[in-house]
């Protein structure tokens, strides 16, 4: 059966058995406004889950899904934030400068992701097969085009742009780690 054995940790089953019960208690002992948010998510949550749950998991896939391309755009800040961190030295070089440098390899990124997609797809013709190699190529371009735009942009000797580059490669790992942890639970709680 598509069901899961949960309960919510409140012990209310229905969001009518929490309101009740809170409309029984004295004001002082009421829950706040955030208490009461959340305690409703979550005998919401849990419920959807009881009666559907490979339903509701597929809610919250596509909602988080949904969500990717704000993820995207909300994460060039930060990054430029980080890249401003990295580059805190280089008076000539301002936030602007970082997120304009961070356009540029998103909008790379988007359209060689086009292509990957396109050529993973074609892989599944036989007499295609060698669509394959041309997956990984593009591949092995995203992630040695940003070490090679930073050497152009930033003007840095071979050593210097790679340590940077790991440093960069390290924090944006971090940061789209917190915003995908972020987006998931708000898509959680969209479902």
């Amino acid at each position: 059966s598509d069901t899961i054995d949960i309960s919510s940790e409140s012990g209310f089953k229905t969001i009518q058995e929490y309101e009740d019960s809170q409309a029984n208690l004295p004001a002082v002992k009421k829950d706040n406004w955030i208490e009461n948010w959340s305690t409703k998510q979550e005998i919401r949550l849990v419920d959807k889950f009881k009666t559907d749950s490979a339903g509701a998991i597929a809610g919250v896939q596509k909602e988080f899904v949904k969500s990717l391309p704000s993820l995207m755009f909300i994460s060039l800040p930060f990054l430029a934030f980080l890249l401003q961190l990295i580059y805190v030295r280089r008076k000539s070089i301002s936030y602007v400068d970082h997120l304009l440098f961070l356009l540029h390899f998103y909008i790379f990124s988007f359209i060689i992701s086009f292509f990957f997609v396109t050529a993973l797809m074609l892989t599944s013709y036989d007499w295609l097969g060698w669509m394959g190699w041309v997956a990984t190529a593009l591949m092995v371009w995203v992630n040695l085009y940003p070490l090679l735009a930073m050497r152009n942009f930033y003007n840095h000797s071979w050593g210097g742009v790679i340590l940077r580059y790991f440093v960069f490669v390290i924090g944006a790992f971090l940061i789209f780690f917190f915003l995908f942890i972020i987006y998931l639970i708000i898509s959680l709680l969209r479902v």
